[in-house]
């Protein structure tokens, strides 16, 4: 269920044939080849498989700072997709190798910004998780970097291909003019100056700085309402 899931998805999105045009202009094998910076819990059954399972789509590498987490990631995904994954001693390393087309950034958001423009500036394609980066002003540095020199950038927001979200945009001329539109979100309450070992998902220090509004810090939420 999780291989067709994410066939789907990454059908829908026309990221495999998106690079594998790419791949084949460059002069690179049929195949297009990822190389994941923060293999973690969103990678382990979601876009990780699927960057293997897809067709012509292959996992070749992978860097995570805690080293024993990354063999474990590697060693278990080898198995699954019958080839070996290797285990990078750096996120530089892995940008650079000449196996990996496109650059999975999957680290929390504080750490986008470089790797984003670390991997564009070695030419790497690069599929960043949600959100892009902290602010407006460093996303759209990226974008530009990336349009000037002709590389595909991709982000996370797979949601809104799903069938639920589809079946809503089909009937919502339906409904008629939408005049409000409702969104509650329950969490956890950051609270300043105490740690937060619970969920670095709300740590404004890591995900979105100066800010300690939750609608700032979740980017799902605005994305959402705009569907």
């Amino acid at each position: 269920q999780t291989q067709t899931f994410m066939r789907r998805v990454l059908g829908v999105l026309g990221l495999t044939q998106a690079l594998s045009h790419y791949a084949m202009a460059t002069r690179t094998p049929p195949a297009v080849r990822f190389g994941i910076i923060g293999p973690g819990s969103v990678t382990e059954k979601k876009s990780g498989p699927a960057l293997y399972k897809a067709p012509h789509s292959q996992l070749v590498a992978i860097y995570r700072r805690n080293e024993d987490k990354a063999r474990s990631f590697a060693q278990r995904h080898s198995e699954t997709a019958g080839y070996s994954i290797r285990v990078e001693p750096s996120a530089e390393a892995l940008i650079m190798a000449e196996d990996v087309d496109v650059v999975y950034i999957a680290t929390p958001p504080r750490e986008h910004f470089h790797f984003a423009m670390l991997a564009c500036a070695h030419g790497k394609a690069a599929y960043v998780e949600k959100p892009l980066a902290r602010t407006y002003e460093e996303a759209e540095q990226i974008v530009q970097a990336f349009a000037e020199k002709g590389l595909p950038l991709f982000c996370g927001y797979y949601r809104r291909y799903l069938p639920k979200f589809l079946a809503v945009r089909e009937n919502l001329p339906r409904v008629g003019p939408v005049s409000e539109v409702r969104i509650r979100l329950t969490q956890r309450r950051y609270v300043p100056g105490k740690p937060i070992a619970f969920d670095w998902r709300v740590d404004p220090e890591v995900t979105l700085p100066n800010s300690r509004k939750p609608q700032d810090i979740q980017s799902g939420m605005p994305k959402t309402s705009r569907i």
